[in-house]
């Protein structure tokens, strides 16, 4: 109670000095510490020139000794010891005794240079005056391009095409002009000037373009007739171009170039050997819509084209058309006379092309990964080669203890570099494969050879190929689990229910065997179903088990077995 007495008394003290202070200030008495200094201006802002119109919202003078008193919240005043030439409306104000900010009603006008003066003879606090003049400018921003339309380096455009000019400022056709050159490089390298108009948009302009576009800030340039076919086209903004109303105009030049449309013809083929299992790569001068493309082209021998390219409205100058092609055939194109451009642009003659498929790649396609076998189907998992004649297969049939951690390894399904696993495989040996070249020849994986006598288990297959395939593959894994039996499961933190039943007709097997295990492999848990087929075990939480961090999740894997160990599904609930 003694300390915030005191406390209290110490604020009241020094409230009471300062309120002294200030009328003393006010009453016109002098500081009485340290020595009188003459007025000086330590900083000031902005000066020089600056990027954007938002920049100057506000003009600072900052002094080196106090010029007002200390003020609670100072109010706005009228009149400051700053003058601004061009004028500027606006209002003072005074941050702490010796910070002076204007603040303009407006924005300021862009490409002008402002001169700021704080007089000869400013006084401070203790009547000490500014010995003279202190003058600097400021330029606000000078007009700059921020995009166009057509953009730099567009290709293809319309003869008939106007140049939008997006600028950073209100901007006046009238003004702008002089600063505006067109030129035109024909597709013979000749260059000359063409004839134009600068003027704003009119209402459909601005409905088509959209409200990025600013008519205040855009200016067009329209060409007083179409620019010519395969053109290079520049538009030159000299340097000096103004604004609307400052006098300052752009620092430095700006060219935007673009390029008319070509006249319209058949470039070639990107290939004259081709990879039947690649797509043909057409070329042409100019964009082609691909359902135009496809309605105007045949093949010899007879080549269908795919349904989905009619419904294909966009368009490029290379088109890449998929097709179901033999290997090892040479092809003819044609491509009829009618095949317009994407401005309507005849090709006007009938174009032939030709070129030959290679062979097929080789290449191994199976199901990789975790998989389910049904124990009463013949146990084989079929894999469909082309082109590849020996391959290098192992297989192995796990056990109850080598399945989470070898699904639980690095890489294990990974087809682009070795595996070790954690066991040993029961069978390596090669797999010579006979068939014709480019036949796609379908062969079982045995599952037999490494089941034997056993009707269910998991077995662990990898197909090397002895070499980098298609997109490079060389490796197949997978883990088949071979079993009748089928697992339903919902999981959370306090029990899980399982319903164990078979695979063929879905009736639920009673008295099986349930485990559930971590991620270590360590069993947590074993009951068995009821008649119905169901069991109730305890949830992740009641088990103990916690997620390493937070961005991992608690796995429980589910192992249900009915009289031989072999006979082992597994599921796994996150």
């Amino acid at each position: 109670m003694k300390k915030s007495f005191i406390l209290f008394i110490s604020i009241f003290i020094a409230f009471t000095l300062s309120c002294q202070k200030k009328k003393a200030f006010q009453a016109g008495f002098e500081i009485p510490e340290g020595q009188k200094r003459d007025v000086e201006v330590l900083y000031v802002t902005p000066a020089g020139g600056t990027e954007g119109l938002s920049e100057v919202t506000e003009i600072l003078v900052s002094f080196n000794q106090p010029m007002v008193p200390l003020e609670g919240i100072p109010e706005f005043e009228k009149h400051g010891p700053l003058r601004i030439s061009p004028e500027i409306k606006g209002r003072f104000r005074w941050r702490g005794t010796s910070t002076l900010f204007f603040i303009p009603d407006e924005p300021l006008v862009g490409g002008t240079q402002y001169t700021c003066t704080v007089p000869m003879g400013t006084k401070s606090l203790t009547k000490t005056t500014l010995k003279e003049d202190y003058s600097w400018q400021f330029t606000t921003a000078r007009p700059r391009l921020n995009t166009s339309k057509p953009y730099h380096d567009q290709q293809w455009i319309e003869l008939d095409h106007k140049i939008y000019l997006l600028f950073n400022q209100p901007m006046s056709p009238a003004k702008a002009k002089p600063f505006i050159k067109l030129l035109v490089r024909d597709d013979k390298g000749f260059e000359k000037p063409a004839g134009f108009k600068v003027r704003s948009m009119n209402k459909e302009e601005e409905e088509v373009v959209g409200s990025y576009w600013k008519k205040e800030r855009t200016i067009i340039v329209d060409p007083n007739n179409d620019l010519p076919i395969e053109s290079k086209v520049m538009v030159k903004l000299l340097e000096g171009l103004p604004g609307a109303l400052g006098d300052r105009g752009m620092d430095q030049e700006r060219t935007v170039v673009f390029n008319t449309y070509n006249h319209f013809r058949f470039e070639g083929l990107d290939n004259s050997v081709q990879n039947p299992q690649e797509s043909v790569r057409f070329e042409f001068s100019n964009p082609v819509i691909y359902q135009d493309f496809i309605e105007h082209i045949k093949f010899s021998p007879d080549v269908k084209i795919p349904e989905h390219y009619k419904n294909w409205t966009h368009s490029s100058t290379r088109l890449y058309i998929y097709l179901d092609l033999k290997p090892d055939t040479k092809y003819k194109v044609t491509i009829d006379k009618e095949l317009v451009d994407r401005f309507g642009n005849k090709l006007g003659e009938d174009v032939n092309a030709s070129f030959k498929t290679t062979d097929y790649d080789p290449q191994i396609s199976l199901a990789t990964g975790r998989g389910i076998v049904e124990s009463y189907s013949e146990k084989r998992h079929p894999v469909t080669i082309t082109n590849v004649d020996r391959i290098r297969k192992k297989m192995a049939l796990l056990d109850r203890n080598e399945i989470i951690p070898t699904l639980l390894s690095s890489g294990v399904f990974y087809g682009w570099s070795k595996y070790s696993p954690v066991f040993d495989y029961d069978i390596e040996e090669n797999w010579k494969i006979d068939g014709q070249r480019n036949a796609r020849i379908t062969k079982p994986l045995e599952l037999r050879d490494v089941l034997q006598l056993s009707n269910t288990g998991y077995v662990f297959f990898e197909l090397d190929a002895g070499k980098e395939l298609r997109y490079g593959r060389r490796y197949y894994r997978g883990l088949l689990q071979i079993t009748n039996m089928g697992i339903s499961g919902k999981f959370a933190s306090e029990n899980n229910l399982i319903w164990v039943t078979t695979l063929k007709d879905a009736k639920p097997i009673t008295d099986a065997h349930v485990e559930l295990r971590d991620d270590k492999n360590h069993i947590l848990w074993q009951g068995r179903t009821d008649q119905d087929g169901i069991v109730e075990t305890p949830g992740w939480k009641r088990l103990g088990m916690i997620a390493e961090d937070r961005w991992s999740d608690i796995i429980q894997s589910i192992q249900e077995s009915v009289g031989k160990l072999a006979d082992l599904p597994l599921s796994s609930g996150v």
